[in-house]
């Protein structure tokens, strides 16, 4: 049957002219009844391009492709700056509005769902369904042709163009009654011809577009792709045949629900201008947007578009930050009362601000804790009730030692110490807007972070640690508002302020010294080398406080801060607490640390004499705060500076290393002013196998000190070897002996320092020195050898069994002689224990004095004749240090 009828279609369009493409409705109904495969070949067949049937000017009744018009804005995902990809996305502040616009398919949609109203006017091109009932009963499918009539087949043409469909069924009907007499009929549209509309002004993309019947004025504008930042969305218009027939305010319905969304027709211009006043809203406002405002609409109005007050918001003053005639902005504050009596300019940013997030009756709990916030406030509140259960509330890092409570009562700061390990016992009452602040026991995140790591975690503990992410990540809003200025600007941009790391707060008339300093803080080369500090250490959240309190200072006393240094873990300075004492700045510092020396402690406290400031030292009995004497422990005042001495002779743990031929070898911890010879005794002295002649001793001091003198070493080569080269007409660097000079020069930047101190052993045995040892230093006693080595320029560089009768030069006889840039006048022996020897030319062939003499574990040194450097004033130098440097590394590493 398919194929049979299309031969039919095929005869039929054969029939008909194919240059004018005069299908008709029957024909066309037929064809879109065929298979997609054969209504392409049937099309193929005819020559005919089946896409032109898709024009919206012919009647074919064929789809249209409506999709394909709609304007989107190109992803720019991999055409964009790669650094721009990944910068992080701002919220920013949109056209309000302007989202209605970014669905135009839902026009589509809508299309294919909706009943065709009765007010609608038929076009040419239009498909009617008329059926016939009564006397006589037929269905015919109609198209309106080109005169804008249709033809029903036995009665007169019937001009329905430009009439509504309720007037065409009206007329229809009539002229059927009136020629078939006893025939009723009705109407349906079957299919309605698309609409071409053009779209201009301020949209993305303008121009003509062919749209879906009952399109309206948004889904037009979402066709050309949306609106710009500048659109008016209050004021678009729709012109029909050059009179504006229409004025869309988008804020009618989407504020109100007054549709004003007129449906478009064929030849309709919609119109969309620039906004002439636009005004930005944020803050404590339910819909932050940018609105457009009209000439008479007040601030009020704005609000009301805003979606009025958040719940949040501080509704007694708003502000506006304004472009007036000057070449700066200005900010203006607005009550109230005369928000509905101003109106806005264009330009306009007004932000709401929002409440203190303090409730009312509250009080704060910041910092290490495993839920920060704001808990009730009644009366008689304490902390033992606040800290119920300490083993739920504290983390494993908190500081058990040192806490505060911090209360402000008319602007004046007061604080409160308490050690929380105690709390559940703490019948301290709190106030109405307290904080309470528990630290970190850690300065440095790194340290939190391995005793996490090494934590034996139960599934409380790791709850714990969960917790712990949790609140690093808690915005301290209650205390950060707290302790920012009285006046402080506000960001109206939006943007949010780039995190930076803690800078010390400088506190004048205090002390000259930063408020919390550690060690490896102060021992970093450059800020960017800094460590990442705890969140809530001492260091990352007092300087704030102390800033507060030296604001509200008063008087010769000063701020109420003390500072402490020495022996404790933690110097630095610390508010004082109310009825502070000696006893409660130790334990603010992390308490003492070992080697602290209890006998004594040093208390200077300022104070007016004669009109002249001047300091007064108190002694402080240690030992007797700690054991609870309370006359020991005496009072605190603004500026004190407790110095917690170390006790007299205290060293840290010092230790030397002995490898190799002792009876007991290893690592020995020593006292102050120990020396070698005592040490050597406590391992049980040398093995028979030691070579006392070739012991290496290192120190650490000397080792750094020695590494400093290779790099300045190694630099006054190269200045040397550029004056060369610019003095000299035979340059080196452009000699072949370049390679062997940047050779040497490497060598010299590469080599690993070693400390080497040259010492006689024996004369350290015989009493005769008497070294003493420092931290770290390394005794390396080797094995006996019975070789003899021979570097540098001779042929083979090697080693040979030592003989008694050998000189000099029957060892370098051995490794085939020297070579025509050797220096045969500066040959040197570098003994096994480190000594540097030159023989004399008169014994150069017959050695026969005792230190002179080639012994085991020396080597021979035949260094490289200077004048094929060009007389490069430091090259016999570098080759000595090169040499010697290499036979102790060798010696030691022979162990």
């Amino acid at each position: 049957m398919v194929r049979f009828l299309a031969v039919l279609l095929l005869c039929s369009f054969v029939f008909f002219s194919i240059d004018s493409y005069a299908v008709s409705s029957q024909q066309m109904a037929a064809f879109k009844k065929l298979p997609a495969s054969q209504q392409a070949a049937l099309a193929k067949k005819m020559g005919i391009n089946i896409n032109e049937f898709k024009s919206p000017n012919t009647n074919s009744g064929l789809e249209i492709d409506y999709q394909a018009q709609i304007k989107r804005e190109e992803d720019t995902t991999f055409s964009e700056d790669f650094d721009t990809r990944f910068e992080p996305i701002v919220d920013e502040l949109k056209l309000y509005g302007s989202e209605v616009f970014n669905n135009p398919e839902s026009t589509l949609l809508s299309q294919s769902i909706s009943a065709v109203p009765f007010d609608y006017v038929l076009a040419i091109g239009d498909t009617l369904n008329i059926s016939l009932y009564g006397k006589e009963s037929e269905l015919f499918e109609l198209t309106i042709n080109s005169n804008g009539k249709v033809v029903i087949p036995g009665i007169t043409p019937v001009t329905v163009a430009g009439l509504t469909f309720k007037q065409a069924s009206e007329v229809v009907s009539a002229t059927v009654q009136r020629e078939k007499i006893g025939t009723q009929v009705t109407l349906a549209i079957g299919q309605i011809q698309p609409i071409k509309v053009f779209v201009a002004g301020e949209v993305s993309y303008p121009g003509e577009y062919v749209l879906p019947p009952f399109s309206n004025v948004v889904s037009a504008i979402g066709f050309a792709g949306g609106v710009s930042d500048i659109a008016s969305l209050r004021n678009i218009t729709v012109r029909r045949q050059n009179k504006v027939v229409t004025t869309f305010d988008l804020y009618q319905l989407l504020q109100q629900g007054i549709d004003g969304n007129t449906a478009l027709r064929t030849g309709d211009v919609v119109f969309v201008p620039s906004a002439s006043k636009q005004v930005a809203i944020q803050g404590g406002v339910k819909r932050p947007a940018i609105y457009e405002v009209k000439e008479q609409e007040s601030y009020a109005d704005v609000i009301k578009f805003a979606g009025g007050f958040a719940p949040s918001a501080y509704k007694n003053v708003i502000r506006v930050k304004q472009i007036s005639g000057g070449e700066s902005a200005i900010i203006k504050s607005i009550e109230q009362n005369k928000l509905s009596k101003l109106t806005p300019i264009d330009g306009d940013e007004i932000y709401v601000d929002k409440k203190s997030q303090q409730a009312a009756n509250s009080v704060a709990l910041i910092g290490a804790v495993s839920r920060p916030g704001f808990y009730q406030w009644y009366e008689g509140l304490s902390l033992s009730e606040l800290f119920s259960n300490r083993k739920s509330v504290l983390l494993p890092i908190s500081d058990l030692g040192y806490a505060l409570v911090v209360r402000e009562i008319k602007g004046h700061i007061d604080v409160f110490q308490f050690e929380p390990k105690y709390v559940e016992k703490n019948n301290f009452t709190l106030f109405k807007d307290d904080k309470v602040i528990v630290f970190s026991r850690f300065e440095l995140e790194k340290n939190e972070r391995a005793m996490l790591e090494n934590y034996a975690l139960t599934q409380a503990d790791f709850e714990n640690k969960v917790n712990l992410y949790k609140w690093k990540n808690y915005k301290k809003r209650a205390f950060e508002d707290y302790i920012k200025p009285e006046e402080e600007n506000v960001d109206l941009t939006g943007e949010s302020a780039l995190k930076q790391k803690v800078i010390p707060v400088e506190l004048p008339e205090v002390s000259i010294k930063t408020p919390i300093y550690i060690e490896e803080i102060f021992t970093s080369e450059t800020q960017e080398s800094l460590p990442e500090l705890a969140f809530y250490s001492r260091s990352n959240f007092l300087p704030k406080l102390l800033q507060r309190l030296v604001t509200q200072k008063t008087g010769v006393q000063g701020a109420k801060i003390a500072e402490i240094s020495g022996r404790v873990k933690y110097p630095g300075l610390y508010p004082i607490p109310v009825n502070g004492k000696i006893s409660d700045l130790i334990n603010a510092a992390g308490g003492l640390v070992e080697g602290a020396y209890l006998e004594q402690a040093e208390l200077s406290r300022q104070f007016m004499e004669n009109e002249y400031l001047s300091v007064n030292n108190i002694k402080i009995d240690l030992d007797g705060i700690l054991s609870g004497e309370l006359a020991a422990d005496i009072p605190l005042k603004g500026r004190d500076y407790l110095n917690v001495f170390q006790i007299p002779n205290w060293q840290e743990n010092i230790s030397v290393t002995l490898n190799g031929e002792v009876k007991l070898p290893g690592k020995y911890t020593i006292r102050k002013g120990e020396t070698l010879k005592e040490v050597i005794e406590r391992a049980g002295g040398f093995s028979e196998f030691a070579d006392i002649d070739a012991i290496v001793f290192t120190r650490e001091s000397l080792r750094l000190k020695e590494r400093e003198q290779i790099k300045q070493l190694a630099d006054s080569m190269k200045k040397d070897l550029i004056t060369n080269n610019l003095n000299s007409e035979n340059s080196i660097l452009g000699s072949s002996n370049t390679s062997g000079i940047d050779k040497l020069i490497d060598q010299l930047s590469d080599i690993e320092a070693v400390g080497r101190l040259v010492v006689d052993v024996n004369a350290v045995l015989n009493n005769d020195i008497n070294l003493l040892l420092e931290n770290k230093d390394t005794l390396y006693i080797p094995s006996k050898k019975q070789s003899v080595n021979v570097i540098g320029e001779v042929f083979v560089s090697t080693s040979h069994l030592h003989q008694e009768s050998y000189n000099v030069d029957d060892y370098i006889g051995l490794s085939g002689g020297m070579k025509d840039k050797a220096a045969t006048d500066k040959v040197f022996i570098i003994k096994a224990s480190g000594k540097v020897v030159i023989p004399n030319k008169d014994s150069w062939f017959a050695v026969n004095t005792k230190q002179s003499l080639i012994q085991p574990g020396d080597t021979i040194v035949v260094p490289l004749d200077s004048q094929y450097k060009d007389n490069l004033t430091l090259w016999t130098q570098v080759t000595q240090i090169v040499y010697q440097l290499g036979v102790a590394v060798a010696a030691i590493g022979s162990l």
